[in-house]
């Protein structure tokens, strides 16, 4: 973040597009998260970086920090669909599939795991999506 302000010009802006952090949450949502974890865990297993998702309080107060002033920042849900997390579990298994760091065992567990998770998600959404308690940010600052 310092490099990046450090390259605006006054009157530069900036914007910080991000995924405030899964809480937690229980009901219907808790299924759809725990989807994103097990894949989330799937790839932490198979060496890959985690997913960080930084709150959008954080980046708020690291650009005032760095002079920069907050002109906007704003939340929006993310109400996935039964087909959208269908989507999300599909690209987890298929990443899943083709890792070469897993064992057929782990692949196996991990894949019943979330076939298991997509079923009790089709049984608890209703028609229509499910509110995942998930939220995306926009963040605009602006160099004085």
């Amino acid at each position: 973040m310092e490099k990046l302000a450090s390259l605006l010009n006054p009157g530069g802006v900036v914007f910080f597009v991000g995924i405030e952090p899964i809480g937690k949450v229980d009901g219907p949502e808790k299924v759809y998260n725990e989807i994103l974890q097990q894949i989330e865990s799937a790839k932490r297993l198979g060496g890959e970086e985690p997913t960080r998702n930084v709150p959008a309080t954080f980046i708020n107060k690291s650009l005032d920090r760095l002079g920069l002033s907050v002109f906007s920042s704003v939340h929006f849900p993310i109400i996935p669909t039964l087909d959208d997390v269908r989507e999300t579990t599909n690209g987890g298994k298929q990443w899943i599939e083709e890792s070469r760091a897993l064992k057929p065992d782990i692949k196996k567990q991990y894949m019943t795991k979330l076939d298991d998770l997509v079923k009790r998600t089709a049984r608890v959404a209703k028609v229509g999506a499910v509110f995942a308690r998930e939220y995306q940010y926009i963040v605009a600052a602006e160099l004085p």
